[in-house]
């Protein structure tokens, strides 16, 4: 048996946003954006770069292009026999 857990996507429009972060691990499929932490730490999103966010970190997304990200299926996932 086979079973195939669908990718979410979602794609952020330029601007800029604040946000309180759930547990999330993305990849960044397009786009150009910086997020920036409360900690004075940030990562630059470009095509291919993974990112792991902790729930409860407070962001600050600055998105210059219209990025799109995918989230990968549930490790948990069964695949198959």
């Amino acid at each position: 048996m086979l079973l195939i857990e669908e990718v979410a996507s979602r794609t952020l429009t330029t601007d800029a946003v604040r946000d309180v972060e759930a547990d999330e691990v993305f990849v960044v499929l397009a786009g150009d954006a910086t997020v920036r932490f409360e900690t004075g730490d940030s990562i630059e999103l470009t095509p291919g770069v993974v990112v792991r966010l902790q729930a409860g970190e407070r962001t600050e997304w600055e998105v210059r292009s219209p990025c799109e990200r995918s989230t990968p299926p549930s490790a948990e996932t069964p695949l198959g026999r």
